[in-house]
């Protein structure tokens, strides 16, 4: 395959990569609010209905809409970053010109598997730093 046609297909990898990721920013990062409540889901009588009355969804780790913003683009630029440096080791070096395409190619997606939840996990804990620590002001 010519490098042209090497270009493409990494174009197009990376990105169904970038927009896999972008849904699992977009799922992870939704909090889960019932528009019903959770004893409408079961059959009659299988939950206590005292139980589930003062049932509150669980906080947000992450509170302020300018956090978990900044948490998201710190876990895209990590992701970004790690996929440069693999790219750049799986394609550029010398002694991996001579695999065929397809190796190195498993190698970056496998990789992803890895990756992603890399740079959600380095996002949130980087969002947790700047996070407004209510205990102190009060």
């Amino acid at each position: 395959m010519h490098s042209s046609g090497r270009g493409i297909v990494a174009v197009l990898l990376l990105t169904f990569a970038v927009w896999r990721l972008v849904r699992f920013m977009k799922f992870g990062s939704r909090l889960h609010r019932a528009s019903s409540p959770v004893s409408a889901h079961w059959p009659h009588g299988v939950l206590d209905p005292s139980t589930t009355a003062g049932a509150e969804p669980p906080p947000s780790d992450l509170k302020s809409t300018t956090v978990r913003f900044a948490a998201s683009a710190a876990a895209v630029i990590v992701w970004a970053v790690g996929n440069l440096v693999l790219y750049f080791a799986l394609f550029q070096l010398p002694f991996e010109r001579d695999l065929p395409f397809i190796w190195p190619l498993f190698l970056l997606i496998f990789a992803n598997f890895y990756l992603i939840p890399f740079a959600g996990r380095s996002g949130r804990r980087w969002a947790q730093r700047f996070e407004p620590d209510s205990s102190v002001i009060g």
